[in-house]
């Protein structure tokens, strides 16, 4: 009675069966072609209300199509090696910027992080300003910090002591200390 499997039911078994395979296999395949994120965390208290701002392109359909065109080429050459992903990342982030799309900006500043985060300013440095742009002036202070401390050029600190000025300019000491990190040069405004 039970010993035989009708024709029908061993079809819909080996369905499900190859169903499951091919989900099994598309998850693999998106596990290995996922690019892996830098977790930019929020500074304690602070929350973002809206990834949204009026970016240079927004509301000119001409400038928002080219900006499209540019992520998508740039897109494109990742991996390639013309350019190193980073940058191509960190160029992507910049043309979400003029399109006034901070959730994409920084989700490709991530990338970018993802791949050095350690002794390359310029993704923390474009972080610190969206999160001023955004509002979110605790975390911007962070990311400004992290881009001096990952490479410590002129530009960047010049960056952090702008940020602060304007948004701290109460926090005397740790503009001193920016200041002094420069070696006492004057810094180019």
């Amino acid at each position: 009675m039970y010993a035989t499997i009708s024709l029908m039911n061993k079809k819909i078994i080996i369905g499900v069966l190859a169903a499951l395979l091919l989900i099994a296999c598309g998850v693999a395949w998106w596990r290995a072609t996922a690019v892996p994120s830098y977790p930019v965390l929020m500074a304690a208290g602070e929350r973002v209300s809206s990834w949204d701002f009026t970016g240079a392109y927004t509301g000119n359909a001409e400038l928002e199509a080219k900006a499209r065109s540019e992520i998508e080429r740039f897109t494109q050459m990742i991996g390639k090696g013309e350019f190193t992903d980073y940058i191509l990342y960190v160029s992507i982030a910049n043309e979400y910027n003029l399109l006034g799309d901070g959730k994409n900006e920084l989700k490709y500043l991530r990338y970018a992080l993802a791949i050095d985060s350690q002794s390359t300013g310029l993704a923390w440095n474009n972080a610190g300003a969206l999160f001023v742009r955004l509002g979110a002036l605790k975390t911007a202070r962070m990311a400004y910090e992290r881009a001096v401390a990952a490479q410590p050029t002129a530009q960047y600190r010049t960056a952090l002591i702008d940020f602060l000025k304007e948004h701290y300019p109460e926090d005397l000491a740790a503009i001193r200390a920016a200041e002094e990190a420069t070696g006492g040069a004057e810094l180019p405004q």
